[in-house]
């Protein structure tokens, strides 16, 4: 989809733990404005929405999510795709995700799923940005097995 970064995450074994590094040095999605955690009990969503302005960058840091987005901006050169992405601890990536486009997440696996959210806008200037959006398509959440 036009304008949609999917990077994996660089994690590093350490002794005690693990480093994840959410963006690299020089990661186009910089200068992070604000930051926050959003927590999603399994089986509960974040409805379809989008924003004006804002790019979002995502991290589901525990648990699973299954963030799907849909692309029916006018300008663009992917409209009407759609694409659906697995993503947190059984596969850490970052999604970025461009003003405009379409996204819905639902939790899966765990109890819940952490996610980070860091935006390219400071919260006050985030107000009103965000559009809530009625589902683009007949869409079907259930998980198949493949």
């Amino acid at each position: 989809m036009h304008g949609l970064v999917v990077r994996e995450l660089k994690v590093v074994p350490r002794a005690r733990g693990e480093l994840i590094e959410l963006l690299p040095e020089g990661a186009e999605e910089a200068p992070v404005r604000h930051a926050y955690l959003s927590v999603l009990y399994r089986g509960e969503m974040s409805g379809w929405h989008h924003h004006l302005r804002k790019k979002e960058t995502l991290a589901c840091l525990l648990g699973m999510l299954k963030l799907v987005l849909f692309d029916d901006r006018e300008d663009s050169p992917t409209r009407g795709e759609l694409r659906e992405l697995f993503i947190g601890e059984h596969n850490p990536c970052s999604v970025s995700i461009p003003p405009g486009l379409k996204h819905a997440a639902r939790a899966y696996g765990g109890e819940r799923a952490l996610v980070l959210v860091l935006s390219d806008l400071p919260a006050p200037e985030a107000q009103g940005d965000k559009v809530e959006d009625q589902p683009p398509l007949d869409y079907d959440w259930s998980l198949r097995i493949t």
